[in-house]
């Protein structure tokens, strides 16, 4: 029986740095997606399962903690690793 493929949601609005990640991540056999835009990734979760999320914290519009409002994690449940550039 194979496992299934682990699922990791990169939100960063640095385009550079979600393709590291996605390349790096990628070449470790994990499915991902990236989204440079955290409103959109918000919409998602209702959606799509994921088993990790990492997300920058100072991002324009909606910040990462923002992203991981209560109202938000009560739809889907993750491992989340917070990053900053700075």
């Amino acid at each position: 029986m194979i496992a299934a493929q682990q699922r990791i949601l990169v939100i960063d609005d640095e385009e550079s740095v979600c393709r590291l990640l996605e390349t790096i991540l990628v070449g470790n056999g994990y499915a991902v997606t990236v989204y440079t835009c955290p409103q959109k990734a918000v919409a998602t979760f209702a959606v799509e399962d994921y088993d990790l999320v990492i997300t920058d914290i100072k991002m324009p519009v909606m910040d990462g903690l923002q992203v991981l409002h209560p109202h938000v994690l009560l739809l889907w449940i993750c491992s989340i690793i917070l990053s900053s550039g700075t």
